[in-house]
């Protein structure tokens, strides 16, 4: 699920995110909301501690952090 909604984003987002702040919240939580959730995980990824991030609060970090598209990541 979360690989359609970044393909989604990839194509529309650029628009949304010339909207205000509130405005790309709302609409990722509406976007957010059109997918099923997932209730079910595999015993690996509950060992790995492997959860996605949910996009509303991803941006949310994001906008907080001033993380920019050319920022470098340090591994």
């Amino acid at each position: 699920m979360e690989v359609a909604q970044i393909l989604y984003l990839r194509q529309k987002g650029y628009k949304l995110l010339l909207e205000s702040p509130l405005t790309v919240l709302l609409e990722l939580e509406k976007l957010v909301a059109l997918c099923p959730t997932q209730t079910r995980r595999s015993e690996e990824s509950v060992q790995l501690q492997q959860f996605s991030t949910p996009l509303p609060l991803a941006y949310l970090v994001a906008k907080a952090g001033f993380i920019k598209a050319d920022d470098l990541v340090v591994a």
